[in-house]
């Protein structure tokens, strides 16, 4: 099945609707690029569209606090990924809102209708997206017992945005790539889709357990939201479990097998990641080191140069 792309839903053609009167219908393997006006901010968004899917890739920040609205939605599926900054979603029919923000990974399947987003002035927002039929991606999960839960999700109608992870290194990395890769001529267009697949298949390979439905959220899935949101807390297993009324055993097996990390590994994770996001941003060392839960500036700098592979000092 191949995409509408007059219907693709997603930043990128926020954007083009509001800075593009008239734009004529793009071919497939074709490519989009738009600048942000001076007067507004500066950056760009970029899209590349194939005949399975499309790429759009952005690194923006506006002078004023941005709102779009987007009305042109069909039943589709997608990978975002927020390298740096956030954005605030609304979608109107459910009445839900999402904030999505760096360094995390949505998945988003159904129809949405009439979406808004918001901006905020002065915020570097860089993301990538990964825009898909459901048909595309059932091709790419095997049938087996322990894809059942989205096997289900893909064949229903039903309309979720799901936080799935933060930004694994590798996948950073990954992600980095598809942000190098021109895409002007057909051979590039060649490589940037097998680009795209492979991440396709990278995300799914270390987010497939993620991928359920949030109407009966567990136990792990309370503890993962609330370490996402309050990652500089230094909260104990044990008052963790307490606080979400189970065990301590059957919440690190459950977390485990909901992230593939342990709580503390997660937990680390997490800060790091926030913590690069802050740097890049210029945000002093000894204060960043605080804002993620790190009392001493020192610890913080071992752990963070161990396991980021790069001395926070050395953050551009």
């Amino acid at each position: 099945m191949s995409l509408d792309k007059n219907k693709l839903f997603s930043t990128q053609q926020q954007v083009l609707q509001q800075h593009i009167l008239e734009s004529t219908p793009k071919s497939y393997n074709s490519s989009q690029h738009i600048t942000i006006p001076k007067s507004e901010g500066n950056g760009f968004f970029d899209m590349h569209y194939f005949d399975d899917l499309l790429l759009g890739r952005s690194d923006i920040c506006y002078f004023q606090d941005k709102q779009l609205t987007n009305a042109n939605v069909e039943k589709a599926c997608s990978f975002h990924i927020m390298l740096s900054g956030e954005v605030r979603y609304h979608w109107q029919a459910q009445d839900k809102f999402y904030t999505m923000k760096s360094p995390e990974i949505w998945f988003l399947m159904g129809d949405f209708g009439l979406c808004s987003s918001h901006m905020a002035a002065n915020c570097r927002i860089k993301n990538l997206l990964l825009h898909f039929s459901p048909e595309f991606l059932q091709k790419l999960v095997p049938d087996t017992p322990q894809n059942s839960s989205l096997i289900r999700l893909l064949h229903s109608d039903k309309t979720d945005a799901i936080r799935l992870s933060d930004l694994s290194i590798k996948t950073r990395q990954f992600a980095e790539q598809l942000y190098r890769y021109p895409a002007k001529e057909p051979v590039e267009f060649l490589a940037i889709h097998g680009a795209c697949l492979s991440f396709v298949n990278q995300l799914l390979t270390e987010n497939l357990n993620n991928i359920k439905s949030n109407d009966k959220p567990t136990s792990a899935m309370l503890v993962r939201d609330f370490l996402d949101e309050y990652y500089d807390k230094n909260l104990t297993i044990r008052q963790l479990a307490h606080k979400f009324c189970t065990n301590e055993c059957d919440l690190k097996r459950q977390f485990k097998h909901l992230t593939g990390l342990t709580i503390n590994r997660y937990r680390r994770n997490r800060r790091l990641q926030i913590a690069l996001s802050l740097l890049e941003q210029g945000i002093p060392i000894a204060k960043v080191a605080s804002q993620v839960g790190y009392n001493s500036t020192d610890y913080f700098v071992r752990v963070f140069s161990k396991h980021m592979g790069v001395n926070p000092k050395n953050i551009p």
